[in-house]
C-alpha cells in the first residue's frame, strides 16, 4: 500500500509541508545573510557615480550647480591593509562663475565591520590622513535601529567655512530595504542612515540680512545607499542656534545631492 501524507501524524505532516515549502527541503542559499558595510560599495572595478545638487541659504538658491563624480578604481594597499581606492571630482558653480573644481583620490576602509574615509591624495601626489579614525559612514550592525557615534573636522558654511576639529555625530539607521526614486532611476533595496550633531561651542553667524549672532551650528543628514552600488541620495540641513535660544533658528542652510547616471570606465 502507498504512503501519503494523510497516514502520517498530524504532527509530522504539517512539518514536511511547512519546511519543505519554507526552506525549499534545506537549500543552502535561502539562509538569509546580515547586511554588512560592504555591501553598499560599488561591486565592480570602473563604476563611475554622477551626482548632481544644488544648495540654499535662508530658502534662497545660492548655488545652482553641483556635480560630483566619484570613480571605483579598486582594492590598493595602504598603511599595511587593504582599502578601497576611488577618484572624487566634484565641481561647484554660483552666479555663472566656477568657483570650485577639485580632483583627488580617496582612501576608504570598507569591509565587514565599517565603512570610513582613512586618507585624501591631491593630484600631486600628497597623501593627507583624515584626522578621525572614528568618522564612520557605516558600522556593523546594519539592522534598523542601529546607532553608533562619529567623531571628525567638519566644515561649517554658516560660520564662514571654519572648522570643528571634533564635530560629534550621531548615526542611526533609520531603515533598510527601502526604495529610492532619483534621476539615475529606482533602486529598491537600499539603506537609509540619518545623522544629527552639534557644535561643541559657539560659533559667529551672519544672517541674510547681514546680522551677527553667536550660536551653536546644528547638522542633521539623510543619507540613502544602494546594495553593490553605493551613494545614491544625500540631504545635508544646518542650523544656527542662538546662545541661550537653543529652540530658535538665526539661520540655515541645505545642500542636496542626487545620483543622475551610473557607469562604467576601464
Amino acid at each position: 500500500m502507498r504512503g501519503n501524507l494523510s497516514q502520517l501524524p498530524v504532527w509530522l505532516a504539517i512539518n514536511l509541508v511547512y519546511w519543505g515549502a519554507t526552506l525549499g527541503f534545506c537549500r543552502a542559499d535561502s539562509i538569509a545573510q546580515p547586511l554588512v558595510p560592504s555591501d553598499y560599495w560599488p561591486s565592480s572595478v570602473g563604476t563611475t557615480l554622477e551626482y548632481s545638487g544644488q544648495a540654499k541659504f535662508g530658502g534662497i538658491l545660492v548655488v545652482r550647480e553641483i556635480v560630483v563624480r566619484s570613480q571605483y578604481l579598486g582594492v590598493v594597499e595602504l598603511d599595511g591593509r587593504n582599502v578601497e581606492k576611488t577618484l572624487e571630482y566634484t565641481h561647484v558653480e554660483a552666479r555663472g562663475r566656477d568657483i570650485v573644481e577639485s580632483e583627488l583620490f580617496e582612501y576608504v576602509v570598507v569591509d565587514s565591520l565599517e565603512m570610513r574615509t582613512l586618507a585624501y591624495e591631491s593630484q600631486s601626489g600628497e597623501l593627507v590622513r583624515w584626522p578621525s579614525e572614528s568618522d564612520y559612514s557605516l558600522r556593523a550592525p546594519l539592522v534598523a535601529g542601529a546607532t553608533w557615534v562619529s567623531v571628525a573636522p567638519r566644515m561649517l558654511h554658516l560660520a564662514g567655512s571654519k572648522v570643528d576639529l571634533e564635530f560629534h555625530s550621531t548615526l542611526r539607521v533609520q531603515r533598510v530595504g527601502v526604495q529610492v526614486d532619483v534621476p539615475a532611476g529606482i533602486f529598491s533595496n537600499c539603506i537609509e542612515v540619518v545623522a544629527s550633531g552639534k557644535t561643541s561651542k559657539p560659533f559667529t553667524v551672519i544672517g541674510l540680512s547681514g546680522k551677527q549672532c553667536d550660536a551653536y551650528i546644528e547638522v542633521s543628514t539623510q543619507v540613502w545607499r544602494s546594495h553593490d552600488l553605493g551613494l545614491v541620495k544625500q540631504i545635508v540641513t544646518s542650523r544656527a542656534r542662538p546662545v541661550g535660544h537653543p529652540d530658535s533658528t538665526f539661520s540655515w542652510d541645505e545642500y542636496r545631492l542626487e545620483l543622475v547616471d551610473v557607469g562604467t570606465e576601464k
